[in-house]
């Protein structure tokens, strides 16, 4: 999967509202919403001066046909964000088939930075990394996960967090992007690949991200 909000052609947007963003890899995985009330907003200059998708409370994009098993065959992905100083609540929460791929929390409680796995019918955390990401800084944040090695990785910008846990099983289809309480996160790009990416392989996805939007990556 593949979403880049620069792509204008890609979207659907009325007025202010956007119905649909087009997956770019050429899987057809595209994410909408038909109810208008529920969705997300396009802002022009969000992210360093570039578009992105902002993500109030209650504002949702779905695929409900998404069916990659990436609990068994791994996973690598990517998202440009940034969360205004002024988020609070429980998060932005990114989930494909039950895995919780990424949870960026502003709360006090929640100043992490997660990947979730579900484990007996209940998500639980696989690493963490505890950092502050509701500082309005765009960010590359990534998780991958190695169904090998059962190791799990996320990381904000360069900063890197580690563990081992093993996976939980997919219970449904469906992919879903959605923010809770008053998190409101934006949204740039995101890239889902169904397998855990060489290192040279990130390395060159998270230097296209940094040169394109202007986020250093630290190490």
């Amino acid at each position: 999967m593949w979403f880049d909000v620069t792509e204008i052609s890609s979207i659907a947007v009325s007025g202010f509202l956007v119905s649909q963003i087009n997956d770019l890899s050429g899987n057809g995985y595209h994410l909408s919403q038909g109810t208008a009330s529920a969705q997300p907003t396009y802002n022009s200059t969000a992210i360093n001066g570039k578009p992105a998708l902002a993500f109030p409370s209650g504002k949702t994009l779905i695929n409900s046909n998404f069916a990659l098993n990436i609990h068994s065959s791994g996973y690598t992905f990517f998202a440009v964000i940034m969360v205004p100083v002024t988020a609070s609540g429980s998060g932005f929460n990114l989930m494909a088939r039950n895995l919780l791929l990424l949870r960026v929390g502003p709360a006090a409680e929640l100043n992490k930075f997660e990947s979730f796995v579900s484990v007996g019918g209940s998500l639980e955390p696989r690493v963490q990394a505890n950092l502050n990401l509701a500082d309005s800084v765009s960010r590359i944040v990534s998780s991958s996960y190695n169904a090998t090695t059962l190791t799990s990785k996320v990381h904000n910008s360069g900063t890197i967090a580690s563990g081992t846990r093993t996976p939980g099983q997919a219970s449904s289809a469906g992919f879903s992007v959605s923010a809770s309480n008053n998190a409101a996160p934006f949204l740039g790009e995101m890239l889902l690949f169904n397998r855990d990416l060489s290192a040279q392989e990130k390395t060159l996805i998270a230097n296209y991200l940094s040169k394109k939007w202007g986020i250093a990556i630290l190490n």
